[in-house]
């Protein structure tokens, strides 16, 4: 993800925190395979907003975070497919776990509010969280790589998120080639009646 720049949507304005913290996420859900507890930790802690207080759970622990990543992998293919439906599921999860996971900080001054993350599962709640959030249309722009392993039963399954231009729904041209292929041989079956 490009999270130096800052990425203007109309009447709506994601900031290079917020897409900092979308960027993470969308690398957690496509991190394969999860090695160790550290390896997640500091993807995360590099986010603004992350606390000096982080939490850090035991290596031993890596099946949480391995827990974790596939819901955050559901909520992403859920939100990717743009049914409303589902979608409404993940708005649900999202909003029961975000005022226990997520300190939010009013500032008096500045009349505005800061997410606080004190761990892992705040900063993928809040990311997930912008990404549903209506006025900046993130979720329109969200695609899951459809396309077919070379070699092997299933599909790729990144996600990615471009705001500048197209939104792309595959991870490379390459992959767009081969998810062309495959589903032209599947709508040529279909058309035969097979």
């Amino acid at each position: 993800m490009r999270n130096a720049f800052v990425w203007y949507i109309p009447d709506m304005r994601v900031t290079p925190e917020q897409a900092a913290l979308v960027s993470a996420v969308l690398a957690f859900a496509n991190l394969r395979p999860l090695r160790s507890v550290a390896q997640v930790q500091k993807l995360f802690r590099a986010v603004p907003g992350a606390t000096a207080v982080f939490q850090t759970i035991p290596a031993k622990d890596l099946p949480a975070f391995k827990r974790d990543q596939r819901d955050v992998r559901d909520w992403l293919a859920a939100i990717a497919t743009r049914e409303a439906e589902r979608i409404r599921a993940v708005e649900h999860a999202v909003s029961e776990l975000f005022p226990k996971t997520v300190i939010s900080v009013y500032s008096l001054e500045r009349h505005t509010v800061h997410w606080v993350f004190p761990g892992v599962q705040a900063c993928y709640v809040a990311g997930v969280a912008l990404i549903l959030t209506r006025p900046l249309a993130l979720a329109r722009r969200l695609g899951q790589c459809r396309a077919p392993l070379e070699g092997a039963d299933g599909i790729c399954g990144r996600f990615r998120l471009d705001l500048a231009g197209k939104p792309r729904r595959y991870c490379n041209d390459e992959h767009r080639r081969r998810f062309d292929a495959a589903d032209a041989a599947r709508r040529v079956r279909k058309m035969r009646g097979g």
